[in-house]
């Protein structure tokens, strides 16, 4: 299940990305999966748990979305679809 986690940049995406893998060892990805992303810092990205794509964002959406635990997705999108958001 995709859990959409939706904010401007700049409004604490990053801050809310630490606190799910630290308070639950939740990992997130980006959506753009940019290389200028501050989740590709390899020491930032292990403290805000990113995962790197490896594979197109379409491919990974229809991959993860029956899927039953949450899996967090940042975006600076409005969700393009009913799936839950923060």
């Amino acid at each position: 299940m995709i859990v959409w986690l939706a904010s401007y940049p700049r409004s604490g995406n990053t801050m809310l990305r630490a606190m799910l893998k630290q308070a639950f060892g939740a990992s997130s990805y980006s959506m753009y999966d940019d290389p200028a992303d501050i989740g590709m810092i390899p020491e930032v990205g292990c403290a805000v748990g990113h995962k790197p794509l490896e594979t197109s964002f379409r491919d990974l959406y229809f991959r993860e979305q029956g899927m039953i635990e949450p899996v967090f997705v940042k975006t600076h999108s409005a969700p393009g679809d009913s799936n839950l958001a923060i």
